[in-house]
């Protein structure tokens, strides 16, 4: 039997968990998983009306405190020769974080707007993900939408000869009095 889930691009962890997002054959599947505990959450294309996401700065947060931790250890090993080695290897830990952090790209916030509120995704925190989701969950969404119907044809009225009759010609307006001079 094979399985009717395909990962999408979106995935992420955190204090929360850890999230994925996998598209089903009709609906999204958001898994959240604390240890032991998964959640999952479906979000049906027919229900989606629309993708949102903004950009947030805490990538840029995030960046500007590890730099300046990374330049905090290399002044302590510098300062303080006892401590070089191991205020060294702390700045180089925290400098290969700052690296992968830079890497992963700008954060943003992404939600699902349905029929009845906004969900809001963990699983897409970065601006890379978020468009790559787009590109893969769009097609689906749209082609799920229902299709709106359309607006009723006017009915074409029949004229009978006696409705015809029954209406008095038009008349010509009585043109107004002449301005005297």
């Amino acid at each position: 039997m094979t399985n009717p889930y395909r990962p999408l691009s979106g995935k992420s962890s955190g204090l929360g968990g850890s999230y994925r997002l996998f598209a089903g054959p009709d609906h999204l599947l958001l898994v959240t998983a604390n240890g032991f505990r998964e959640e999952y959450r479906r979000f049906y294309f027919a229900d989606i009306q629309a993708f949102a996401w903004r950009r947030t700065v805490t990538g840029l947060v995030l960046s500007l405190g590890l730099a300046i931790l990374v330049l905090c250890g290399v002044a302590m090993a510098v300062a303080v020769p006892e401590s070089e080695l191991s205020a060294g290897l702390t700045a180089g830990l925290l400098l290969l974080v700052l690296v992968v952090n830079l890497f992963r790209g700008a954060t943003c916030s992404f939600v699902l707007v349905t029929s009845g509120r906004t969900h809001r995704v963990p699983a897409l925190a970065r601006v890379r993900d978020v468009r790559r989701f787009i590109s893969q969950a769009r097609p689906l969404a749209v082609a799920a939408q229902p299709i709106p119907a359309a607006p009723p044809a006017e009915a074409p009225v029949a004229e009978s000869p006696a409705v015809m009759d029954a209406v008095p010609p038009p008349t010509e307006a009585p043109s107004p009095p002449a301005a005297s001079a």
